[in-house]
């Protein structure tokens, strides 16, 4: 049974399907590279699992139970978290503030509950990230490079078992991208879910054990990473010649 299955997903805005009969699963363990020119309806797919959609279509089941309906916070304590394209912390708080809050209402039963040791580890986990000695500072003097780590150390702060990435290497120095790419792989050995949106090709190559292609709203090729690629489907969605 995969961890987490997204069956026939179909979203509408008005008269435009940004997606569109969308059925993918996702294992523990394994990343997920989800690639597409731009408004071919990644960042849908990414609210739809989330919850901060709702389907005009299909289902999403989470350990074989249906959670259509299950709204943000509640998926997010189930073990399904995101990152965002534009990074949204919260930037009158301190970066120790804004992961103890993860801690503190987003992680399973079995985290943190007092302030104190939520702020304790909230300084572990900037640590990861490269964001520890900016640990007492509001999130507003950050780069944005700096904003993308803190979003992503909240969200890894909740314990998910799904961890949805967006573009988090923008804005990324090369050393600041292979660090990233390094703590998804180590996520990835304690046997969470990635699925990676990001459009820097390589990177994606280097960590993905599959590749999920979309082009206006449909999944045009699926696989393993090196066969996706050369796609005749993917090849015209990016360069607009068949086998280009």
């Amino acid at each position: 049974m995969a961890l987490c299955e997204a069956i026939g997903l179909t979203r509408r805005f008005g008269g435009n399907a940004a997606l569109q009969d969308v059925t993918l699963g996702f294992e523990p363990a394994t990343i997920v590279a989800l690639i597409g020119p731009n408004g071919s309806g990644k960042t849908t797919l990414f609210n739809l699992l989330a919850g901060l959609l709702r389907p005009s279509a299909g289902t999403v089941r989470w350990r074989g139970r249906e959670i259509t309906a299950w709204p943000p916070h509640r998926r997010c304590r189930a073990g399904i978290n995101r990152t965002f394209q534009v990074a949204q912390p919260f930037l009158d708080l301190t970066l120790s503030e804004n992961v103890a809050l993860g801690l503190l209402y987003g992680a399973p039963a079995e985290g943190a509950r007092r302030r104190r040791d939520a702020l304790e580890r909230a300084q572990e986990v900037l640590g990861e990230f490269g964001l520890a000695a900016k640990a007492a500072s509001a999130a507003r003097i950050l780069s944005l490079g700096e904003l993308k780590r803190l979003e992503l150390a909240m969200a890894v702060a909740t314990r998910p078992a799904l961890l949805l990435v967006d573009e988090v290497l923008a804005g990324q120095s090369p050393t600041a991208a292979q660090e990233i790419l390094g703590h998804l792989i180590r996520l990835r050995a304690q046997g969470v879910a990635i699925c990676l949106v990001e459009h820097r090709l390589q990177a994606l190559l280097l960590v993905a054990d599959r590749v999920v292609a979309l082009h206006q709203g449909r999944v045009i090729a699926e696989g393993r990473p090196e066969a996706v690629i050369k796609s005749p489907a993917v090849l015209e969605a990016y360069l607009g010649e068949p086998g280009a």
